[in-house]
């Protein structure tokens, strides 16, 4: 069973050490009130980790990303589900196996691309 965000902030927060940087998407996401984002913020610059506020470069960046990653895992299973269209004796066609094939390139090009826009921001 997947974690609840809760259980997955709080050990985001409990890891985080000196010269970490955590990535934050929503204000919402990381404290349950104001008072909470305070007491937050202040154990976080106590412990001297960092953080990317919602809209900053690196995390717009960390963003395409893993909208990238999000394609390639459709892809991959489109790409899986065609192979067992295959083993199952059915008929795949030439134009099924270039739009899959060519799928796959434009989305390797996408994770590339987001991977190296994440590093020049991290630069």
């Amino acid at each position: 069973m997947p974690a609840r965000l809760g259980e997955t902030r709080d050990r985001a927060l409990l890891v985080a050490r000196a010269g970490d940087q955590l990535v934050v998407t929503k204000l919402d996401r990381l404290g349950r009130s104001l008072e909470h984002l305070i007491e937050l913020a202040r154990t976080l610059q106590q412990r001297q980790v960092g953080t990317e506020p919602p809209g900053s470069p690196v995390r717009e960046a960390l963003v395409e990303l893993n909208q990238a990653r999000t394609a390639a895992v459709r892809i991959g299973v489109a790409g899986n589900k065609l192979a067992a269209k295959a083993l199952a004796g059915a008929t795949v066609s030439a134009a099924e196996l270039a739009a899959a094939a060519e799928a796959a390139s434009r989305s390797v090009a996408r994770v590339e691309a987001a991977a190296a826009l994440v590093h020049r921001r991290l630069a």
